[in-house]
């Protein structure tokens, strides 16, 4: 299921490889950011228009004999078309959270495309019992302020997504058990994500709606997908 709207004003050193190609479409180089970490996943790289690159991703933090990854968001940073990376062998931790749990996973991030360079980071979280959507920015360039949560406490939040326009509004969806049927939310900044609008059901589905995404186009009309079992299979 589709649905278009648009608003009025709207120490990673994961072992992850990164293998980059040409605009010929062959492979250029790749480049493997190491830790000494032990699990590491959901690896999400974005790239802004001054060509860097921005590398995000959930890193086990507590050793096997805790029986929980312990996950943490790792961040890390490459200006040389990943050559070499800021801040290594030693990373920069987004979510820091106390874990409880399982941790913080799936990190998604968004780049603003005009003006001054902020970062955006969306990711869940079980540090504070059901999983949370939580939200982080970056003032300027990669000077991440404390993290948020974007959810309502007694609600779960799923795979939050996060995308900016041009004016740099940052919009960000997420699948929430309200209620304990899972919906797909939305909740919208105009202040470069330093405060939210109120959270907004959009999918409104009599079904289960979940594992949402979302784009902004060039005209600054916001594009969400999500899977939904309403009015029967998975659509």
């Amino acid at each position: 299921m589709t649905r278009r709207f648009g608003l009025a004003a709207i120490v990673m050193a994961f072992a992850i490889t990164l293998l980059l190609y040409s605009s010929g479409g062959k492979p250029r180089f790749s480049v493997r950011a190491d830790v000494t970490y032990s699990s590491q996943r959901n690896p999400f790289l974005a790239i802004d228009r001054h060509g860097y690159l921005y590398l995000t991703g959930a890193v086990a933090t507590l050793p096997a004999s805790a029986h929980s990854p312990g996950s943490k968001i790792f961040f890390t940073r490459s200006t040389d078309g990943g050559s070499t990376w800021d801040n290594l062998p030693v990373t920069r931790i987004l979510s820091n959270s106390q874990i409880t749990g399982i941790g913080a996973l799936e990190p998604r991030m968004a780049i603003t495309p005009r003006g001054k360079v902020r970062c955006y980071v969306a990711y869940d979280d079980d540090t504070r019992g059901p999983r949370q959507a939580y939200f982080v920015r970056s003032k300027k360039n990669i000077k991440f302020k404390k993290p948020i949560r974007l959810t309502q406490p007694a609600d779960g939040g799923f795979l939050p997504q996060v995308a900016t326009d041009d004016a740099g509004n940052v919009n960000v969806v997420w699948g929430d058990s309200l209620l304990s049927d899972q919906q797909i939310m939305f909740r919208r900044s105009t202040d470069f994500g330093v405060s939210f609008s109120d959270q907004q059901n959009i999918s409104q589905s009599k079904g289960l709606a979940f594992a949402p995404s979302i784009a902004v186009d060039s005209q600054n009309a916001i594009d969400v997908a999500w899977q939904d079992t309403a009015p029967g299979p998975n659509t």
